[in-house]
């Protein structure tokens, strides 16, 4: 989405983006071409698995037969990315992430300028990031979502801070919350807590998840809206063997014991957890605070969303969130993986609306001033215009 949102605000008299899918899908395909971008498949292209494309430990088995797929794959990788350059012929090339460093050391040795967009942050200072890091300083040029980012993969300032940006003309403030509720569906008169993000550990789903309890005890009618979070069960034979199997020793798969661990701390009924929504322009007009409780640096798209519709925000004092934050001026940074902490801070803003409404629009005017799409779309047509003089 931020690539597409990246798009959409260049100069189309100047540039004709194509979009090359190592991973095609048709719902991928529609969301490019429904905008009028063209759209290639490249599935020979692999990644080098990292970071949010693929957390892993050097010594775990998981981990070992990964990295010698992407490594048996990896010359292959180099030549099916010359075969896209040779077959769409562009001027310059846009990569859209750290785990396309096959890619990226095939660019490197090519006469093509390029720019590497660097979407994640690494989780440790490990081997890959290491091997990762050191090609970017070969590289074109390559932009960061936070400077946090920029140190945490080089240790120096290279390349360029290019913030994900919102478009003001899409997340409006000015969309009234209880048209919005009785859209969706939602009580008007319930307190609403927003989580944009999927069941995962990264971003703090599970830190959440025992925080609520401790919320309810204080305001037992809120309820927890969480789109993107909605759990679909695999039905491949293993996955549904698994799920019959397994609770017969005491145990689950992780979606058994998730729902498993809602039941017993008393929450089902206080949490919606719904399928993605390509529209959460509604979800945060409908909302009173958002909680962004990451338990890895990573920047939080979700939290400039909420503060360009003046929403206070509540998320992790970590890399990359606490850059989007400032501490009790548009909302509340908190300890990362501390449920506790987390209920504090969303019962304090769900307690004074006074302090809630000043939040949100200290907010929005640091989305105004930092994270305007044509401000940052700006910068990026800037580095192209440099790379291709």
């Amino acid at each position: 989405m931020s690539l597409l949102f990246m798009m959409q605000g260049l100069d189309h008299e100047k540039y004709e983006p194509i979009v090359a899918l190592i991973k095609p899908s048709k719902d991928l395909v529609d969301l490019y071409q429904s905008h009028g971008f063209k759209v290639v498949s490249a599935p020979g292209i692999g990644l080098f698995a990292h970071t949010t494309g693929g957390y892993a430990r050097l010594l775990s088995f998981a981990s070992i037969r990964q990295f010698f797929q992407q490594i048996f794959k990896f010359n292959r990788s180099k030549r099916e990315t010359l075969n896209l350059i040779k077959k769409t012929r562009p001027d310059l090339v846009h990569l859209n992430s750290a785990v396309l460093l096959p890619s990226a050391l095939a660019l490197i040795n090519a006469e093509l300028p390029f720019v590497w967009h660097i979407r994640e942050c690494p989780p440790n200072d490990g081997l890959r990031t290491r091997l990762i890091g050191k090609a970017m300083l070969k590289a074109d040029h390559v932009i960061y979502l936070s400077e946090h980012d920029r140190k945490a993969w080089t240790k120096d300032n290279h390349g360029t801070v290019v913030h994900n940006f919102v478009d003001f003309n899409r997340f409006d403030r000015t969309i009234d919350k209880m048209k919005a509720r009785k859209d969706l569906g939602l009580s008007e008169t319930a307190p609403q807590v927003l989580y944009l993000g999927a069941a995962q550990l990264i971003k703090g789903f599970f830190v959440l998840i025992e925080a609520i309890p401790l919320v309810l005890r204080r305001y037992p009618e809120v309820r927890f809206i969480m789109p993107s979070a909605k759990i679909y069960p695999s039905n491949r034979l293993i996955a549904r063997t698994a799920r019959k199997i397994l609770p017969m020793v005491g145990t689950g798969t992780a979606g058994q014991r998730l729902f498993k661990r809602m039941a017993k701390l008393g929450i089902s009924h206080a949490v919606e957890m719904l399928p993605f929504s390509k529209d959460v322009v509604r979800y945060i007009a409908a909302s009173d605070v958002l909680v962004f409780p990451s338990t890895a640096p990573h920047f939080a798209r979700p939290v400039i969303e909420a503060s360009a519709m003046a929403k206070p925000v509540v998320g992790s004092n970590i890399g990359g969130v606490n850059e989007l934050i400032d501490e009790g001026k548009t909302g509340l940074l908190i300890p990362p993986c501390n449920p506790s902490a987390l209920s504090d801070a969303i019962c304090r803003i769900l307690e004074d609306p006074v302090l809630a409404q000043k939040m949100g629009e200290e907010g929005y005017e640091m989305a105004r001033q930092r994270f305007c799409a044509e401000k940052n779309i700006m910068k990026a047509q800037e580095i192209y215009e440099r790379l291709l003089q």
